[in-house]
């Protein structure tokens, strides 16, 4: 590992002591959370913090998703001026670069979803000139001319895919079809950049977990709303989190803390114990989109009016959720 990098790590090994980890949520519970203020009040200790107070707009709509969307955007932009500051090697760069395309690829699957009709206020990582060409998109060889302007990784890929339909409208376009091979490419990448960064001990293993547990939510909420058998989704995942899975099915609450729980919390805890290398990185990673989910969602809760009892309770169903992957892993 270089110097410049080893300085790097060393830094968000710092930063992390400043987060909200999963091994918070006790705090959370014995902590008054029943309004805004007080838990404003609570996260004063935290980095979060100040994105939060900055770039967290409550009103009558506010939704999970813009506040995560809001939060992910400000600690995102912190990150890329630390990377600046301290000169990362390229390929570590290169690795975050790609990590962090998740976003904009994500809002983008989203743009297809809504092309008739794109509210440019649900989207922070695309920028709005993107977004004013793709309203004016009408086939998919339009789509590819904008993308091929943007030159970002995550561009990159929907050329790539697109290119597979080029000869469609998009009214034709089968979004989910497009979405997984998106996914596919970018795990693909993702991977390979990742081989480059040495040394390194459960990252590897923790980006495999990721994807399976991304592919397996797509495709378990996707059977649930096409009332589809969950079973057939289930095969190739390990016993436990099969076994949770059923468990949870009939609720979609339930399905929420099950997946962040396996997407966030079970890889945190395998790589936090790793010595200082570039599992340190993707931790951070991780534990940032965690702290702005955990956030987002306590913050929706209490924006809504549910009481002090009910939110506890999803929390703590977090907590127990969390301990039970561990205890079987």
């Amino acid at each position: 590992m270089s110097t410049i990098d080893l300085k790097f790590i060393e830094v968000l090994k710092t930063r992390m002591h400043r987060c909200l980890l999963p091994n918070s949520l006790p705090k959370i519970t014995s902590t008054h959370v029943s309004d805004l203020g007080s838990f404003i009040t609570f996260l004063v200790s935290y980095d979060i913090s100040k994105c939060f107070q900055t770039y967290v707009k409550l009103d009558e709509k506010v939704s999970i998703n813009r506040i995560f969307s809001a939060l992910s955007n400000c600690w995102v932009n912190e990150l890329k001026r630390v990377i600046d500051l301290t000169h990362t090697s390229h390929k570590l760069r290169e690795f975050i670069e790609v990590y962090l395309s998740r976003f904009e690829l994500s809002e983008f699957i989203n743009v297809l979803r809504e092309w008739k009709l794109i509210n440019k206020e649900h989207y922070y990582f695309l920028k709005a000139e993107v977004l004013g060409k793709v309203s004016y998109a009408r086939s998919v060889s339009d789509l590819i001319s904008i993308l091929k302007e943007v030159r970002r990784p995550w561009s990159h890929l929907f050329i790539y895919v697109l290119s597979k339909f080029s000869n469609l409208s998009l009214g034709d376009l089968n979004v989910s079809t497009v979405e997984e091979l998106v996914y596919e490419r970018f795990w693909r990448d993702l991977t390979a950049t990742s081989r480059k960064l040495n040394p390194k001990i459960k990252l590897a293993s923790c980006l495999r977990t990721i994807q399976m547990v991304s592919k397996l939510e797509r495709e378990v909420r996707r059977a649930i709303i096409n009332k589809e058998e969950v079973s057939g989704v289930l095969r190739k995942v390990p016993a436990v989190i099969s076994s949770a899975v059923e468990a949870a099915r009939a609720s979609s609450q339930e399905l929420d803390t099950l997946f962040g729980a396996i997407k966030y919390m079970y890889c945190i805890n395998e790589l936090m114990f790793s010595p200082l290398s570039y599992d340190t990185v993707l931790n951070y990673l991780l534990i940032k989109e965690w702290e702005s989910f955990l956030i987002s969602f306590i913050t929706y809760l209490i924006a809504r009016g549910f009481d002090k009892e009910y939110i506890l309770e999803r929390i703590g169903r977090w907590w127990k959720v969390y301990g039970y992957l561990i205890k079987n892993k």
